[in-house]
């Protein structure tokens, strides 16, 4: 029989085993001339049976070699020829962990009076000491596989930090890199989540924490297989099936590979969720309220910018555009019901010239245009206004068109600047009329004037157009 020793593997003296070392080798034997130690192969998982010769009794020093069908999953034990089930422990009487024990592998199990102690499974698990054929095939220097990478931390919460726990790392003590528990509801809790805890951590103690792989024999009884895990914004270092929403940080953690409330397995991918200003084409400084995301074509980037600034003006406010008797809507478009504390679409209609082929375009896009729809433009060519012409769709419309005036300024005109005294244009008859006729009129029109065209009343009009001529 030859197997691997580790520091607190023991061989009882007076047990009838002998061995000897040869280039490393241990050769275990017992001193019953030939036949070596009495062996059998081990039925079952975790609770293994096995009929080994004419074993009556379990003594204290008795030992024997046994094959096992099949790799544990987690502490387990052993019953001989049915005298009873005995823990199979390993460094005395530490309990085995899951892979302790793989397939088809042989062990010699020592009775010690309580237990039957393992031989050749250190404390740290894995069935023993790995050679490198084992885990470097290609003999390149570099470990082929690994079930989960780890690094030493330092628990210093205050408080121990349990197996399975989502931590990330924050500072140091010495040499080792503190660990914290990771929570999703801060950026500064959750945006440097690195992995979770393998074995319990005391208080101001280092221990090991994954950042890769899978952890058996957790606890996963409250979650589904298959079921993706998320770092909780409840509770720290806790995992929820459920995805936090906003503003709660998304950290996605791993998959659920097995659920029980023991044996439970966690297969781990951490990716921490990004924010908006972490993406390499988005520049966001100084943010402040409504500004927007606007594309930036010189630079290539993304950035945050005011919507003055991206228009190049400051829009008007709905104070600046309507009286306290304003019930209607711009565009003919109503956002919601009128009232004189509404807020409107409006479209500005910028008019280059005072011509002909430039009327005022009313559109109640279906609907009755609502009066008091208004459009303003400015003055770029001076003149002398010498008509003006209404063209209305409509069964039967019939409208009524003020002209406001305000001289060079950055106010707008109201209806006390009205230029039309008491001969406003008017549709009362038909779906057209042109008139020349300025009775009362202000005529007159400078560069920069402002004026506005007001709907003051309308009936079955859905849309109109109105002219002046010079």
């Amino acid at each position: 029989m030859v197997a691997n020793l580790n520091t607190n593997d023991f061989i009882k003296e007076g047990s009838g085993i002998t061995f000897s070392i040869v280039n490393g080798v241990i050769t275990i034997a017992s001193s019953g001339g030939g036949g070596g130690l009495q062996s059998g192969t081990a039925a079952g998982i975790d609770t293994y049976t096995v009929t080994i010769g004419t074993v009556a009794s379990y003594t204290a020093g008795d030992a024997y070699v046994v094959k096992f069908t099949s790799a544990n999953t987690g502490a387990s034990t052993i019953n001989i020829n049915s005298l009873g089930a005995k823990s199979l422990t390993k460094s005395v009487s530490t309990a085995l962990a899951g892979g302790d024990i793989l397939a088809g592998q042989e062990f010699v199990i020592v009775y010690d009076g309580t237990r039957f102690q393992v031989i050749g499974i250190s404390s740290g698990g894995g069935g023993g000491d790995m050679t490198k054929a084992v885990y470097d095939t290609d003999n390149d220097g570099s470990v082929d596989k690994a079930e989960t990478v780890q690094i030493i931390v330092r628990n210093s919460t205050g408080a121990t930090l349990t197996k399975g726990q989502i931590v990330y790392l924050s500072g140091a003590t010495g040499n080792r890199p503190n660990a914290v528990l990771s929570k999703a509801d801060a950026e500064a809790t959750s945006s440097k989540t690195i992995g979770w805890v393998t074995a319990d951590i005391a208080n101001n103690a280092d221990g090991y924490i994954g950042v890769s792989g899978s952890q058996h024999n957790l606890d996963t009884s409250a979650f589904a297989d298959g079921d993706a895990l998320w770092l909780s914004a409840a509770t720290a270092g806790a995992m929820t099936a459920t995805m936090p929403t906003q503003p709660n940080h998304a950290v996605f953690i791993g998959y659920v590979a097995r659920a029980h409330p023991t044996l439970g397995r966690i297969i781990y991918l951490i990716k921490n969720g990004y924010e908006l200003q972490e993406l390499h084409n988005v520049l966001i400084t100084s943010v402040a309220n409504n500004d927007g995301l606007f594309y930036e074509s010189s630079t290539s980037l993304w950035k945050n910018k005011t919507i003055a600034t991206v228009l190049g003006y400051t829009p008007l406010s709905p104070s600046e555009i309507s009286d306290t008797a304003y019930a209607g809507s711009w565009n003919g478009v109503t956002t919601i019901a009128p009232s004189k504390n509404a807020v409107y679409d409006k479209i500005e209609t910028i008019v280059t010239a005072l011509s002909t082929d430039k009327p005022v375009t009313f559109d109640g896009q279906g609907s009755v245009v609502l009066v008091n729809t208004r459009t303003y433009f400015r003055i770029v060519n001076a003149g002398t206004i010498t008509g003006w012409s209404i063209v209305a769709e409509g069964i039967s419309p019939t409208c009524t068109i003020d002209i406001w005036k305000i001289a060079s300024g950055t106010a707008l005109p109201t209806v006390a600047n009205t230029i039309t005294a008491s001969a406003k244009p008017a549709l009362s008859t038909g779906n057209a009329v042109k008139s020349t006729t300025l009775t009362g009129w202000t005529t007159a029109i400078a560069v920069d004037d402002i004026l506005c065209v007001n709907v003051d009343a309308c009936s079955a009009a859905t849309k109109i157009q109105f002219t002046l001529y010079r």
